[in-house]
């Protein structure tokens, strides 16, 4: 029964389903668990209970009465918890107001070439995109991530160390996605743009490390800790998130990753590649280490003036979404891929 109520916990973290009769789904259920228990609490398949022709002295057939009593007890059950949840979701507090809608000119949107095995997707970053590495770089890596979303956190660290072990070739850009159902997503995302205002890429990242070490507790309170960490005034970083600065800023942000049709945090497109989802680092370097084949062919071929945006264009020498042969991340300087 934990099973099914971990499940109905867990499905906050998904869209909105459909309103169901709850009264219906819980006697369904106590049926069910009724059916599949006995009188003394085991196990036991359907069938093996009886031939059900016998009756006791009250006209009842034998295990009638207790089914009858444990379809009341596991309802009773669920109620009980249904009103625990409803208690624990009047006690969270009130969700952030909705971001502005961001209207995006079509040379501003995400476009794409190529065929669905071919497929890349130019995404046209504005100045402002936190990005670590050189400008120029062989191999662009546009990170789509959720402050709240916790496969996110665990592909965070991935991206840093292939950032790290490719450092001369490898630029990494990040792209705020709040999702809708992420109800504090939004202001971690608005505390992220205000660390950029004030510190750049280099505390951008940083704080969005910070931030991914407990996505669960993105309240405004221990947000103005992370940035008392990085020696930020917590005055006036608590008013740029209370006064929503950087609402515009966001929301443009999360209209260009939507125009990527990513279909969900975390995704990544590596020169436009797409690889979705919290992958392993081998997935990533042998990504990687083929795009800066393909980069090295294209210097070759193409005129300087152009090699940036053939980068992201399909020419179908490489396939979507991920590599043939996964790879290890090269040996940073100091003898590890950290």
């Amino acid at each position: 029964m934990r099973g099914l109520f971990a499940a109905v916990a867990l499905s906050a973290c998904q869209p909105p389903a459909p309103a169901i009769d709850e009264e219906r789904l819980a006697r369904r259920v106590a049926d069910m668990l009724a059916e599949r228990f006995a009188e003394d609490g085991t196990c036991r398949p359907r069938g093996q209970e009886g031939s059900g022709d016998e009756q006791d002295a009250n006209g009842e057939t034998p295990g009638e009465s207790s089914n009858e009593l444990q379809r009341q007890v596991a309802l009773a059950a669920i109620r009980a918890e249904a009103e625990r949840l409803s208690q624990l979701a009047e006690r969270l507090p009130p969700s952030e107001p909705a971001l502005p809608t961001a209207e995006l000119a079509a040379d501003r949107r995400a476009s794409v070439t190529g065929d669905e095995a071919h497929r890349r997707t130019c995404i046209p970053l504005p100045g402002d995109t936190p990005a670590l590495g050189p400008e120029r770089a062989s191999v662009t890596i546009v990170a789509l991530l959720d402050p709240q979303c916790p496969f996110c956190a665990a592909l965070y660290p991935r991206l840093l160390r292939a950032q790290r072990a490719f450092a001369s070739d490898v630029r990494l850009a990040l792209l705020l996605q709040p999702v809708e159902f992420h109800r504090e997503a939004p202001r971690a995302s608005m505390a992220l743009r205000e660390v950029y205002a004030l510190q750049r890429s280099e505390g951008f990242f940083s704080f969005l490390s910070r931030v991914y070490s407990n996505p669960r507790d993105l309240s405004l309170a221990t947000l103005v800790s992370y940035a008392e960490e990085r020696n930020i005034d917590a005055a006036r970083f608590r008013e740029a998130v209370e006064d929503r600065r950087h609402a515009t800023t966001v929301a443009t942000s999360l209209a260009l990753a939507n125009s990527t049709h990513s279909r969900g945090t975390p995704a990544m497109f590596i020169n436009g590649r797409l690889v979705p989802g919290a992958v392993h680092e081998e997935i990533i370097g042998g990504v990687v280490q083929e795009e800066l084949a393909r980069a090295r062919r294209l210097r070759r071929t193409v005129p300087a003036s152009r090699f940036e945006a053939a980068l992201c264009v399909a020419d179908g020498s490489t396939t979507s979404p991920t590599p043939a042969h996964p790879m290890e991340f090269p040996r940073t300087p100091d003898g590890d891929t950290q």
